[in-house]
């Protein structure tokens, strides 16, 4: 998927303050975090609270080398003090009761406890965060992949995204950012996310593909890829159906597709 990086969205990161480890850029999307040297952490929240009855999906492409302490991204209520440990090394997000993050490292953190969860992130990495203001859920999603529900949180908090970095010219960008009203329609694709065998009712796999993709199953978002490369293919048959040395060509182009599709979904389950 490309995305128009400087484009407006529906919020962005919050302007610092003059003396602030903290440079922002491309429409207060990209965030720079200690731009000279690292000498505690650095921490930056969205520009608005998200709203009760709402389902919010953001993500977040890291663009430098992660390492040291900690880089950390999640949520916070407004008492989350973002500058406490300027001067101090530490994961910010999930040290107290006020907030809740995801590490760079796998683990998710509230109230100073880790807990292992999903496989660490690094440069490149897309990192997706799914927060349910209607159940009060939160998940997070690694290059599209979904991870399962990290935290049940009070329903009725007032929440802002945040970000946390310890380390020395640390960069990333948000390249997504999206929120429904709370519907029947979006909670009927929640539950039929989780039964992949439903994959193929008609105009279901166009919407997800579009605009729920966030909800898809595993199981299911494999379906769909095969069934669109099985639909070019068949395609293509019909085009040059009269040609059987092509049409041989196409099977077994195909087919190789669909095997090296499965041998990369193997080595990434085996690194996982």
């Amino acid at each position: 998927m490309e995305y128009s990086f400087c484009e407006s969205s529906e919020w962005s990161w919050e302007e610092p303050s003059c003396h602030s480890p903290i440079r922002l850029s491309c429409n207060q999307r990209e965030v720079l975090f200690n731009p000279t040297v690292s000498v505690g952490t650095a921490a930056v929240k969205g520009t608005v609270p998200f709203m009760a009855g709402r389902q919010y999906l953001w993500e977040i492409k890291m663009l430098s080398t992660i390492h040291g302490t900690d880089v950390v991204v999640g949520v916070g209520t407004a008492h989350v003090n973002l500058s406490a440990y300027s001067q101090k090394f530490i994961a910010l997000l999930g040290n107290d009761s006020e907030s809740w993050g995801l590490s760079y490292r796998g683990d998710i953190i509230h109230g100073g406890i880790r807990t292992s969860y999903g496989p660490q992130f690094g440069k490149g990495s897309i990192v997706g965060v799914h927060l349910n203001m209607w159940t009060g859920t939160l998940e997070f999603y690694l290059n599209r992949r979904r991870l399962g529900v990290a935290f049940k949180l009070m329903k009725n908090q007032v929440l802002y995204p945040m970000i946390s970095s310890t380390i020395g010219n640390s960069s990333m960008r948000l390249v997504t950012t999206m929120s429904w009203p709370a519907s029947l329609e979006l909670s009927c694709l929640q539950s039929i996310s989780a039964m992949p065998q439903l994959s193929n009712i008609p105009g279901l796999r166009a919407m997800w593909g579009k605009t729920f993709w966030w909800q898809q199953a595993t199981e299911m978002k494999k379906k769909v890829e095969e069934n669109a490369l099985s639909e070019a293919v068949e395609y293509e048959l019909e085009i040059i159906s009269s040609d059987e040395e092509e049409q041989e060509r196409i099977m077994l182009r195909s087919r190789r597709i669909l095997r090296n599709r499965n041998n990369q979904r193997r080595r990434h389950a085996a690194q996982c």
